[in-house]
């Protein structure tokens, strides 16, 4: 049942942050894949494969939870505890010294994302018109170009890839 009530500014600006700040890391790992393939001995091609694979499964196993955590936690706690998860995972993708680590690190941003593309998703669909969750998804793509560009610029004045996630 949709609940239309006229969000305020401060929420509509944080949710389009939400989303942007949802698409950032998505699309980083292709851009960094060379570097961060050779940072790990020259990992196989298959590498890269494996590292969607864990995001993916952490963004599935966060999305069927996510009713549960809303209903212990609010949408507010969710979406902290995603954000804080996330960031959790951006860190360690900059400090791993060991592949595994870093595919772990894989699985809890998609926990993280999965939560809060899902919580974010639910609320907005409930309380904000069609045209905000338009923009909303906008500001997603936002996030998503953002990121690569990011990493891109990062690389090109000779940081390491680390310093891309950090960023």
């Amino acid at each position: 049942k949709r609940i239309m009530t006229r969000p305020s500014l401060l929420l509509l600006v944080l949710a389009y942050v939400g989303f942007i700040s949802l698409g950032l890391p998505d699309a980083v790992a292709g851009v960094a894949w060379p570097s961060v393939r050779q940072a790990f001995g020259g990992l196989p091609q298959a590498g890269l494969g494996a590292l969607v694979a864990c995001a993916g499964a952490g963004y599935v196993v966060s999305s069927l939870m996510a009713a549960r955590v809303i209903h212990a936690l609010g949408v507010g706690g969710l979406l902290a505890a995603s954000t804080a998860l996330v960031t959790l995972a951006q860190s360690g993708f900059a400090a791993s010294a060991l592949w595994p680590l870093f595919v772990a690190c894989a699985f809890v941003a998609g926990l993280g994302s999965g939560s809060i593309d899902t919580g974010l998703n639910g609320y907005a669909t409930r309380h904000f018109s069609l045209r905000h969750m338009n923009w909303l998804h906008a500001c997603y793509s936002l996030g998503a170009s953002g990121g690569p560009l990011i990493m891109i610029a990062v690389l090109t004045q000779g940081y390491s890839w680390r310093v891309g996630y950090v960023v």
